[in-house]
């Protein structure tokens, strides 16, 4: 992946290298949290799936799976392997 950064970003980053330990660890996590993470559109898309998936199961609509069952097809699964 190709980043294009600006000569204005470059700079900055020299001044925020020559800070201290302290600030750098700061001012990192400052940037950090302003910074939209794909991860967080990922966590709202499972977090939607799960919503549309529990609205199916209550509506009978989905064919629900026990957990001994799931277990025993992920063992199957593994001695396969």
């Amino acid at each position: 992946m190709i980043t294009l950064v600006t000569d204005a970003a470059k700079k900055l980053l020299e001044e925020a290298l020559a800070l201290p330990e302290e600030d750098q660890r700061w001012l990192a996590e400052r940037l950090l949290e302003s910074v939209p993470r794909e991860a967080d559109e990922v966590d709202e898309a499972w977090a939607s799936e799960a919503v549309a998936r529990l609205e199916r199961a209550e509506r009978g609509d989905a064919k629900l799976v026990s957990y001994d069952e799931v277990r025993g097809r992920a063992h199957q699964v593994l001695r396969d392997k």
